[in-house]
């Protein structure tokens, strides 16, 4: 057990026992799963990750299946490319791919100030295209249909793929060191904090060099929070753990969801609402108003008002004449 060895072998680092007692063997398996100081405490630390697995693995690859999952004909396929991923990833240190998988529940990445219409100026500018030029307009114009790329309209990625396919580096040129998720996560980082337009576009321009053009279709809809991975997010939390969903709306905390749910096979003892943590508030159970008494009577007398669920019509007319009836109202 950690803690046990972790309190022995911060003793030993203090002096308070022999190293002469202990093989050298023993007492080095024990300092080094600690790292301690004479000030305080020792601090454990997580393993790093193995080579190609947990923020390690190489963003291509969760960009292959991020594709696959757009373009699966089936809930059982999508499902299946899902749980893929997080075997070849790892069960350790979860929150750096489910950020890029769950942008939009991030609550810790500043907003990107950045929406269709930006995007398509800087990419304009960063590529040299000009600005009467069949691709620029198709950056510009990508609500519309064209005739340039088979991408759907209103799909502003499909369409900036469709224009930087043939102009981004392929997977060839970028040889065996390419982007990782913990290289991903800090550009994207880098993306958020840059103040204005030109700053943006630098950053966008480091990503374009380092990136294919399907990792920067990926990239764009990260940006959009619009990932359109065919697949629901309660599906997804329920994949990853039984009670992530739950954990995730008492907190609002990505990144605490996925320390609290490491461990699939663990039902979580206590979910609840913290302090100082944002919650997403949830619809009361249905039932009939005959169960209304004998549910809040237990606590004592209650006052309750019925109210019927329905259209609201409001009807302004005019009265004609001097006949009787009528008048304003609604």
């Amino acid at each position: 057990p950690r803690r046990p060895w972790s309190s022995l072998a911060a003793r030993l680092h203090r002096g308070h026992l022999a190293l002469g007692t202990l093989t050298a063997d023993y007492a080095r398996t024990m300092l080094s799963t600690t790292v301690s100081n004479n000030a305080g405490p020792s601090v454990e630390k997580r393993a790093p990750s193995a080579p190609g697995k947990g923020s390690d693995m190489p963003f291509h690859k969760v960009a292959d299946c991020f594709e696959g999952l757009y373009r699966a004909e089936n809930r059982d396929k999508r499902l299946q490319l899902l749980r893929k991923l997080w075997k070849r990833h790892g069960r350790p240190d979860m929150y750096p791919l489910m950020r890029l998988m769950l942008p939009g529940m991030d609550t810790k990445r500043p907003n990107y100030h950045l929406k269709e219409k930006m995007l398509a100026q800087l990419y304009i500018s960063m590529l040299g295209l000009p600005p009467d030029s069949e691709s620029a307009k198709e950056l510009i114009s990508w609500k519309r249909p064209s005739a340039l790329s088979r991408a759907s309209a209103g799909d502003f990625p499909e369409k900036a793929f469709a224009v930087i396919e043939s102009r981004c580096p392929s997977a060839e040129s970028l040889g065996p060191r390419r982007v990782t998720i913990a290289d991903m996560n800090a550009l994207l980082e880098e993306l958020a904090v840059a103040d204005g337009t030109p700053a943006k576009q630098v950053v966008l321009r480091k990503m374009h060099t380092r990136l294919t053009a399907l990792e920067q279709k990926w990239v764009l809809r990260i940006v959009l929070k619009d990932m359109q991975l065919g697949i629901k997010e309660a599906t997804i939390f329920k994949e990853y753990h039984p009670d992530a969903e739950e954990q995730y709306n008492s907190i609002c905390d990505m990144e605490a969801m996925c320390t609290e749910c490491e461990d699939r096979d663990a039902r979580l003892d206590v979910i609840d609402i913290q302090l100082f943590h944002a919650l997403n508030p949830k619809s009361c159970n249905r039932t009939t108003w005959e169960q209304v008494p004998k549910i809040m009577g237990k606590q004592g007398d209650f006052v309750a008002e019925g109210k019927l669920d329905g259209e609201r019509v409001m009807l302004h007319f005019e009265r004609r004449g001097g006949g009787g009836g009528g008048g304003g109202g609604g």
